[in-house]
């Protein structure tokens, strides 16, 4: 099931709890500006979905899982260190 990335809070919220897990592809977009620091839409609702996994694990004890490739797994990394811009290089 594709997820849009301009859904709104409510509809992304009934979409997930439709279905059970989300994968972040591969691609090539740049995540978080790193000059002035701004998100993409892509990472704001990975951001989204990664806050609803982590709800439904603390407040439910539901396992909702993630799975990343490439850019999917750098957006992965970048939410489970905070949003930290800093922990991956340029290659």
């Amino acid at each position: 099931v594709p997820v849009r990335y301009d859904l709104s809070d409510e509809d992304l919220e009934a979409l997930l709890g439709s279905i059970n897990g989300v994968f972040f592809a591969g691609g090539d977009t740049d995540m978080v500006d790193r000059t002035t620091g701004e998100q993409s839409f892509f990472y704001k609702t990975a951001k989204r979905i990664w806050n609803y996994m982590k709800r439904e694990k603390d407040e439910r004890g539901i396992d909702f899982p993630i799975f990343g490739i490439c850019q999917g797994f750098e957006i992965i990394h970048y939410l489970a260190n905070e949003d930290a811009k800093d922990t991956l290089s340029d290659v």
